[in-house]
């Protein structure tokens, strides 16, 4: 090697180090520059702790919290007995003790189900055509508002148990006996054997009979817990709680029943919706899926539109047609631009470097606003057009032409698409869910047990339901990355076998996320303890209620029971835990 080539490379190498030095000199400075800000943002000021009055203030208070007021002499006999401070916090802390376990129990149970929709691996491999995607809106409106009604109307049909609680026994042991009937006498309700279409329709009715039984025994059975349960708790004495909790079952059997029929014949209707347009799609006339892709857009986008403006008028209360027409315009202009992108794709071609990843997508979005711009302009003005037709007190009419309105520039574009391009509806949901976690984990506890207060009221039941949706957001997210971390072979292997989606989460899926979630749901528990006393501080009952209240009265004898017993409470807890989780995992 020459010298001028060694010069010339340890010129570079100064060079550079050169640059590595200015480099780090400038990170200290910015180092110093943040914490210069913190300390000035953040008021600190050494002199406070150095005073004498705060020293002597800081040595009073310590020496009270050293001195919990546990015990206290009885004046009539003179012995020793637990002082009415200790007492308040048994019972408190065993509140707050159930108030972690229901919350835990109930955010456990739902956010099972939602963790699958925010795991990636299972839901970005997920496509429908535009077809099914509005024909599945569409179900899931149609079949929720009918499954509901049609709930609502058989159990209320179980009213006359209120009154009559033998003959609602009866009924219901009569119910129960038919439920039987329909299921067992006959051929088999589900067969993969080949049936007549007579057969098909006699199961379909037999099914149908069988489930609307179903609800009316369910009506029955939440008619009669709440009468055997306000009875149990009059006359069970010191075990009356046994009869308010089948009291409380009840009625939320009663609540939820309707919404959770609705819910499931959603569900069933929309996946039957999806894969009927899916397969008519694939397998009808080109210009026929078009039409097909068309109509069922232009229903789909108006369900969204009339769903956005009708969340954000109960918020906002909004009534004026303007503002309608301003939502259906936003929301149908990006609906139309989503649609519109695929009828013009991307194609630009720049090579591989930076500037081949940046300039695409910053073309794709130039031409999502000017086809979303002009959408909304169409929109906005053709509905501007309807106002002087119609009644201004008649919004609900004027709301879904609006939201008609709204999805005819999507059905427009759709019939210009590929009937059969794939949408990424699955990574759609995960996104939407996983964003939906992210900001209720983001909203502390104690926000939410403020809202829940003015709800329900102060005490318990406030800080369930605060800690219950944090819960289903800590641990639908926890769950989704267990989900996401699964060992991918038994997955492909129930798939090569042809198993649905549904078996391949049931045989490949849960089977190794059990002993995880587990894990999760106890130190979910765990967790929920200790927020619960925080709960507390905002009225959401627990012992933190009690001890928020005795800090403020400078009670700190008193609040040092409390503390003691929070602490021994986690201690124990963390301990059992940890024990348990390790002999899961």
């Amino acid at each position: 090697m020459s010298e001028a080539t060694i010069g010339e490379a340890s010129a570079k190498r100064a060079g550079r180090n050169l640059v590595r030095t200015i480099l780090i000199i400038l990170g200290i400075l910015l180092i110093f520059l943040v914490y210069a800000g913190a300390v000035s943002m953040t008021d600190i000021n050494l002199e406070k702790p150095l005073n004498p009055e705060r020293q002597e203030s800081l040595i009073r208070v310590l020496r009270l919290l050293a001195d919990p007021d546990i015990l206290s002499v009885d004046e009539e006999t003179g012995q020793l007995i637990l002082s009415e401070a200790a007492r308040t916090t048994v019972d408190r802390i065993i509140e707050t003790i159930f108030m972690a376990l229901v919350a835990s129990t109930i955010g456990t149970i739902l956010a099972v189900p939602i963790s699958f929709l925010a795991a990636r691996n299972l839901m970005e491999n997920i496509t429908w055509p535009l077809a099914s995607i509005s024909a599945a809106i569409v179900a899931l409106t149609a079949g929720g508002w009918i499954g509901a009604w049609i709930a609502g109307q058989i159990t209320g049909l179980t009213q006359f148990a209120s009154d009559q609680p033998l003959l609602g026994l009866g009924v219901l042991l009569a119910v129960a006996g038919l439920i039987w009937l329909v299921t067992r006498m006959g051929p088999p309700l589900l067969t993969e054997e080949h049936q007549s279409a007579g057969m098909r329709i006699l199961a379909a009715i037999r099914i149908l009979l069988a489930l609307a039984s179903l609800i009316f025994g369910l009506g029955l059975v939440a008619q009669l817990g709440l009468l055997s349960g306000a009875w149990l708790e009059e006359n069970l004495g010191p075990f009356g709680f046994l009869g308010n909790f089948i009291f409380v079952l009840s009625d939320l059997l009663r609540l939820l029943l309707p919404a959770l029929v609705g819910f499931l014949t959603a569900i069933i209707i929309a996946s039957y919706a999806s894969r009927f347009a899916q397969e008519a799609v694939l397998s009808w006339r080109e210009t026929l899926a078009r039409i097909l892709t068309a109509l069922l857009t232009a229903l789909g986008m108006a369900i969204l539109i009339l769903g956005a403006a009708g969340f954000l008028n109960w918020l906002y209360q909004f009534a004026l047609p303007n503002n309608w027409m301003a939502v259906s315009a936003v929301v149908g202009g990006i609906m139309a631009s989503l649609v519109a992108l695929s009828v013009f794709p991307q194609n630009l071609q720049i090579g591989t470097g930076l500037a081949g990843r940046i300039l695409p997508a910053v073309v794709t979005l130039i031409k999502f606003l000017i086809f979303g711009a002009g959408s909304g302009l169409v929109i906005f003005q053709i509905s501007s057009f309807l106002i002087p037709l119609f009644d201004q007190d008649d919004t609900l009419l004027f709301a879904l032409l609006v939201a008609l309105v709204g999805g005819l520039p999507a059905a427009i574009f759709s019939l210009f698409m590929n009937p059969k391009h794939p949408y990424r509806i699955g990574f759609t949901v995960y996104t939407i869910s996983r964003a939906i976690l992210n900001v209720l984990r983001s909203i502390e506890p104690l926000i939410m047990g403020i809202v829940f207060v003015v709800w329900v009221s102060l005490g318990p039941f406030a800080g369930i339901m605060a800690l219950t949706l944090h819960s289903i957001a800590a641990l639908g997210k926890l769950f989704s990355e267990q989900v996401e971390g699964i060992d991918e072979g038994p997955v492909e292997a129930i798939t090569a076998t042809g198993a649905g989606r549904l078996q391949m989460v049931t045989y490949a899926v849960i089977p190794q996320i059990v002993p995880p979630f587990t894990a999760f749901a106890l130190y979910r528990w765990d967790i929920n303890v200790r927020m619960s006393t925080i709960i507390g501080f905002v009225g959401g009952g627990g012992i933190g209620f009690v001890l928020s209240q005795n800090i403020q009265q400078l009670r700190y004898r008193q609040a040092s029971v409390m503390m003691l017993a929070i602490a021994i409470v986690v201690a124990t807890l963390d301990y059992a835990s940890s024990k348990i989780r390790s002999r899961i995992i």
